[in-house]
């Protein structure tokens, strides 16, 4: 369903905050007006994430993965029988097919978007530990809730450096 994914809006921000910089590495101190032009884009696209109106991508004071346009967030999704995937991975198996948690919730915080003692950074560090062997033990993240998952054969390990980063930054 048409919607907003948190990991697609930051990808953006991020990249439209580092122009100054990248322009440096270039060699080429860039149109100041541009560069300018970048950073206020970077501030507004943050702004939308984290307190936009009508849609923003946090909730309950933590970021959530994805909203419906109308501004409602999905939770779940179900797949059709026209797109059934092999029976033997979760995906296949479950009806509902939670979306969150998931790891890409902590983007926002090795992305510098909040502040690591920033209540939203705290709530969503404490949901996305739901995903810590949530179906497996050997330890380790899923990517998102295992329900989801249409290849996997555990956890995943970018995904849990990048959890692992995020709790660091945040002192855990």
């Amino acid at each position: 369903r048409e919607g907003y994914k948190l990991s697609y809006q930051i990808g953006p921000e991020v990249g439209l905050r580092a122009m100054p910089n990248l322009s440096k590495v270039v060699a080429d101190n860039g149109d100041a007006n541009l560069l300018s032009q970048c950073l206020m884009a970077a501030k507004q696209t943050r702004q939308s994430i984290l307190s936009g109106k009508p849609i923003n991508m946090v909730d309950n004071n933590m970021f959530v993965k994805r909203r419906l346009i109308d501004g409602s967030i999905q939770k779940a999704t179900q797949h059709t029988a026209l797109r059934l995937p092999p029976q033997d991975i979760p995906l296949g198996n479950e009806k509902i097919s939670l979306l969150q948690p998931c790891s890409s919730m902590a983007l926002p915080i090795l992305y510098d978007l909040i502040e690591p003692d920033d209540p939203i950074a705290i709530n969503t560090l404490n949901n996305i530990e739901n995903l810590w062997n949530l179906r497996w033990e050997m330890g380790g993240y899923d990517r998102y809730h295992s329900s989801s998952e249409c290849d996997t054969p555990g956890p995943w390990p970018f995904a849990s450096l990048f959890i692992a980063r995020a709790n660091h930054k945040c002192g855990n």
